[in-house]
């Protein structure tokens, strides 16, 4: 497994900054680190784990591709020179990784705070893992791994990752596509039952729960020579389920939450009026205020939807230039 890092808004902290500010001296080699990921990346190289930067730099500007150069040597002074990989902004960082290094297999990790570049990475059959750096990820639009290198350990993260790669590598090791196709109609079918009288539980899941499924699956589709693919899956199928069945858990675990609050409240509300009622009375009394609960999630979302201030989250990094105005910039990616 190698595992490839973003600089800009993931190691470094992004400054929303003048366009021109970007080409001055010193602006790169001064940005303040986000100290808790950077000391988790020393700590996976310090294991050994195959840690690279890929991060993509002005080609116009004099100073950053040394700058990132300098950054990276004060702050992770573990990298070695060929395991840093800087590419022109506006690169497709899988696309140039695959036609100036080497092709991306499916436990490559890309991590990154730009959905654009986890979403291509995926595209080329790796894995992504968002950072969330406090001004990314407003809209949720990247529904796979995140860390914060706070809250969530990207060792725990990597860790976990690192068993379903291995675990991956066994069943394609034999080579017998019967069973291939055999395992992904069963992962298939386990989608359909987790979507329909499932429940939305990961106990019905082969792989024990949602990201590590839909890895397997498109590990397994991926595997298959072209011209045999299956016919009744195809790589969007596969995204769909993805997208259909996070879909289901949040909206499981939000039943879940408010059913309990209900409860909770009405069960309250018994209490101090001094109500006396037997438990059957009871029980039907608290499942016919839960059983409204579609209806108050739907009110809720609305009621949310409605103090949300819209924003375009293609994504995420936004460089302000006069008052009243403001130019989205790939910048570096």
């Amino acid at each position: 497994m190698r595992i490839f890092v973003d600089m800009d808004g993931t190691l470094a902290k992004w400054n929303n900054v003048e366009f021109e500010q970007l080409f001055e001296k010193g602006y790169y080699r001064n940005l303040e680190p986000n100290a808790n990921l950077v000391g988790e990346v020393r700590e996976l190289i310090r294991n050994g784990e195959d840690v690279y930067i890929l991060s993509a730099y002005l080609t116009e500007s004099d100073y950053a591709y040394q700058e990132k150069l300098d950054w990276l040597n004060e702050y992770i002074p573990e990298l070695t020179a060929e395991k840093t990989i800087l590419l022109p902004y506006g690169e497709n960082k899988a696309a140039y990784l695959k036609e100036h290094y080497s092709p991306i297999e499916h436990d490559d990790v890309l991590i990154d705070d730009y959905t654009q570049n986890l979403l291509e990475w995926k595209a080329y059959g790796g894995e992504g893992i968002k950072f969330l750096n406090g001004i990314n990820h407003t809209r949720g639009t990247w529904k796979g791994l995140t860390t914060d290198g706070q809250t969530f350990h990207l060792r725990d993260t990597i860790q976990a990752f690192g068993n379903d790669a291995e675990r991956m590598q066994g069943l394609l090791s034999s080579g017998d596509m019967s069973f291939r196709y055999q395992l992904l109609d069963r992962l298939r079918s386990d989608c359909d039952y987790y979507l329909g009288n499932g429940g939305a539980q990961d106990k019905f899941l082969w792989a024990g729960n949602i990201h590590s499924h839909i890895y397997f699956m498109r590990g397994l589709w991926n595997s298959l020579p072209e011209g045999e693919k299956p016919e009744w899956l195809s790589l969007s199928d596969i995204d769909n389920y993805e997208h259909r069945m996070l879909g289901a858990r949040s909206d499981r675990t939000f039943d879940t939450v408010l059913s309990s609050a209900i409860k909770e409240a009405a069960a309250h509300d018994m209490e101090t009026s001094g109500a006396v009622m037997s438990p059957e009375t009871r029980e039907k009394m608290l499942s016919s205020i839960v059983g409204g609960q579609n209806e108050s999630r739907q009110s809720v979302r609305e009621r949310l939807e409605e103090k949300s201030e819209p924003h375009n989250d293609t994504e995420d990094k936004t460089i302000f230039g006069a008052p009243g105005t403001m130019t989205k910039h790939r910048g570096n990616r």
